[in-house]
């Protein structure tokens, strides 16, 4: 459990500030809400996710909201780098006027959220393949989380990349030549750049999650054993259709969101290069998945 959190937690980070110019400098006491900013952010995202699961009766839907809000709030209290991180975000996050301090500060934050999340999502992958193993689910869904954690990682890397490439091209650079209309234009085009696809990033990290917790629910028989984690996940405990569609709608969101990424930035789709056993488990899984892929990555 605290895997799978941990994970969305870190790659979840810039749902909240997102897709606006902000105005002026950020006053002190927004700055003293930022955290408390993100954790209501979570709030929203768990609580959407358990609202379009068709959840198994034996559980109330506040209690698991509480759970996971619980085991968030302790991640938060006890990773000292993770809250300094969320501060800087919120406090760098591409305002007017924006000086080259905040500008390199946004940068290095992107890139400091880019190692956590691959970090995170690294871990959760060995997690998911061996679950697998304790599984008659079929292998291609755990090959699609797989998948769909390595392609988050893809995303914060490509996110990273171009911002610094554009602010260094269209603010820093320039930023003593630059008048007012060309900075404020500078900061609204990269808004313009990013958000498409960090709208579509936000359809996959929530079908991503909801498919982890549908199988998860309903393999276990209450909130401890949903803690622990079910000793095995059958695919007959766990409805049907409902699970059909959105294993077919967490394929379709993924493959689309590949597929823009892939337009941006191809260099991204590196191989994978990884040696030890589980991992190597988790390579093959991905590698399955993408063999039908070749098409678009040509």
């Amino acid at each position: 459990m605290s895997t799978i959190l941990e994970h969305s937690a870190n790659a979840s980070i810039t749902i909240e500030y997102k897709g606006k110019i902000k105005y002026g400098r950020i006053p002190q006491w927004i700055k003293e809400k930022q955290l408390e900013s993100y954790y209501n952010s979570m709030s929203t995202f768990y609580s959407e996710c358990l609202d379009e699961l068709m959840l198994p009766k034996r559980f109330d839907k506040k209690e698991l909201h509480e759970t996971l809000m619980h085991i968030l709030r302790s991640l938060m209290n006890t990773d000292n780098e993770f809250t300094k991180l969320i501060i800087r975000l919120v406090s760098n996050y591409p305002r007017f006027p924006m000086d080259t301090k905040s500008a390199s500060e946004w940068i290095l934050s992107l890139k400091a959220l880019n190692t956590r999340v691959a970090q995170a999502g690294f871990k959760l992958n060995e997690k998911i393949a061996l679950d697998s193993l304790r599984s008659d689910i079929p292998y291609v869904v755990f090959s699609n989380l797989c998948l769909g954690n390595y392609t988050i990682s893809y995303f914060h890397e490509y996110k990273a990349k171009a911002t610094e490439q554009h602010f260094r091209r269209n603010l820093l650079l320039a930023a003593g030549r630059m008048n007012i209309p060309r900075k404020k234009n500078a900061i609204r085009n990269y808004f313009q750049m990013i958000e498409p696809i960090e709208t579509m990033f936000k359809d996959v990290i929530k079908n991503q999650f909801k498919l982890w917790l549908l199988m998860t629910l309903y393999n276990s028989k209450d909130i401890k054993e949903f803690l622990k984690g079910p000793r095995f996940l059958s695919i007959n405990k766990i409805d049907r259709e409902h699970f059909t569609k959105l294993t077919l709608k967490h394929e379709e969101v993924l493959e689309e969101f590949r597929r823009q990424l892939f337009q941006v930035e191809p260099t991204l789709f590196n191989p994978i290069q990884i040696h030890k056993p589980t991992q190597t488990m988790w390579k093959d899984m991905v590698l399955i998945r993408i063999g039908g892929e070749s098409k678009i990555e040509r």
